[in-house]
């Protein structure tokens, strides 16, 4: 039985500790705040990746207004 219990925790255990965790943090109400901040960061790397790829981002920018 312990065997099993131990195959178990090593397939699924990172799944429980992160549902448990996830459930913490909504009833907290900490989520709200979390995504707020994901969204922040994740805009200012995309501000980033535009600044040091403006040709690029340029080149793309102009096929994708063309095909419409």
């Amino acid at each position: 039985m312990a065997e099993q219990l131990k195959e178990f925790w090593n397939s699924c255990g990172g799944f429980i500790i992160g549902a448990v965790f996830g459930l913490i943090l909504i009833l907290c109400g900490i989520a709200n705040f979390l995504v707020t901040i994901g969204i922040i960061v994740g805009f200012g790397l995309l501000g980033t990746y535009i600044q040091k790829n403006k040709s690029s981002v340029k080149k793309v920018l102009k096929n994708l207004i063309e095909k419409w």
